[in-house]
């Protein structure tokens, strides 16, 4: 896929000369022919030649894009978000190193000229992205179907993670929240931080126990109630945090 497409516009040339740069080649327009058409005027300024090995800086743009296919491959299989980090990192890495790296190339271009060249012209960095006048030229610069698509990727990889995290952090807010539980709830509780109500303004949950009059069984529902009431029953729930009859 083409990443980036520049072309150039002059009184000589009104249809204009086009050059797409993939990451392994370049393609001039008119069948290859722009390519020479562009070298040639470049001469005159005394730019370097334009060709394959001159743009060596995109020999690692495809181990790149495998790298975060592979990346891309992993989180699908992991499903968490630390994956998801993984590959947001690396996709920024390669997307900022590649951009960099292309703008570097570009200044190299503009600013390494032959002092010796027939028409001489100020150092200048050919456009990066839009449009520019360079001398009686009127040129551009554009992404392609290739940088779109990696653009997107890209983007659509850190608004998943960034909403990842954002989930994450509301659930551990509302897991984590502040609350108020009985005495005995929290008995047993690991991981929970425990803050004592101050006994002057602490009130006394009170349970009645008692038998109903359709008991299916009354003497069990008796027998139960003076167990609960008795020294053992008293015991048992001291046991596991309720204050005893008569306790404020």
């Amino acid at each position: 896929m083409v990443l980036e497409d520049l072309a150039q516009v002059g009184l000589q040339y009104p249809k204009g000369l086009s050059m797409d740069i993939y990451s392994y080649q370049v393609v001039g327009g008119n069948e290859g022919h722009d390519i020479q058409e562009i070298n040639t005027l470049n001469h005159y300024i005394g730019m370097r030649t334009i060709t394959r090995d001159e743009l060596r800086d995109l020999d690692w743009i495809p181990f790149g894009l495998v790298a975060m296919a592979l990346l891309a491959l992993r989180t699908a299989l992991l499903g968490n978000v630390r994956a998801m980090i993984d590959l947001s990192m690396v996709a920024a890495y390669i997307s900022l190193i590649a951009f960099a790296r292309f703008v570097w190339m570009l200044y190299e271009f503009g600013h390494d000229l032959d002092p010796k060249a027939p028409v001489k012209i100020a150092p200048f960095i050919p456009v990066v992205i839009g449009d520019k006048q360079v001398a009686n030229f009127h040129t551009w610069s554009l992404p392609q179907l290739g940088s779109i698509l990696l653009g997107v990727f890209i983007a659509g990889v850190w608004g998943l993670t960034l909403l990842y995290l954002w989930r994450g952090r509301r659930e551990a807010r509302i897991r984590f929240a502040p609350a108020i539980v009985y005495v005995t709830t929290m008995r047993g509780a690991e991981g929970v931080e425990r803050i004592d109500v101050p006994a002057a303004d602490n009130q006394p949950v009170l349970y009645s126990i008692s038998a109903t009059r359709s008991a299916a069984e009354p003497r069990g529902a008796a027998a139960f109630r003076a167990l609960a009431l008795g020294d053992v029953g008293q015991a048992i729930l001291r046991e596991h945090g309720f204050l005893p009859i008569g306790a404020k």
